[in-house]
């Protein structure tokens, strides 16, 4: 059996009724040995979930045409001359802005 499993176990007594008086120095290291290794898995899993998002955003950029990026692009350009003209309000120039940058920062990525 594994120290982390001997650590597990021990807890598990811990939580029975009977052993509520249970205390001890064996008791504390068994208890911080798990909150160590919970601190360590959250960690890894942090670490993981990173490279999974990074994986996704990485394929569905390769997945995207650059030239739907680019005709993307100009809609957004074509709507922020109107909004600033007068013409729509459907979006903010501000909105338009960081949707135009946001499509440049995919096509940047793509090369």
């Amino acid at each position: 059996m594994s120290d982390i499993e001997k650590d597990i176990e021990r807890c598990k007594q811990l939580t029975q009724p009977e052993h509520a008086n249970w205390i001890g120095i064996s008791n504390q290291l068994a208890i911080a040995h798990l909150i160590e290794r919970i601190k360590e898995l959250e960690e890894e899993n942090t670490q993981l979930e990173a490279i999974k998002d990074d994986a996704i955003r990485r394929y569905n950029l390769e997945s995207i045409p650059v030239q739907k990026v680019n005709d993307e692009i100009e809609k957004y350009e074509y709507m922020l001359a109107e909004t600033i003209h007068g013409e729509i309000q459907k979006y903010t120039p501000g909105e338009i802005l960081l949707k135009i940058n946001t499509l440049k920062e995919i096509l940047e990525d793509k090369q």
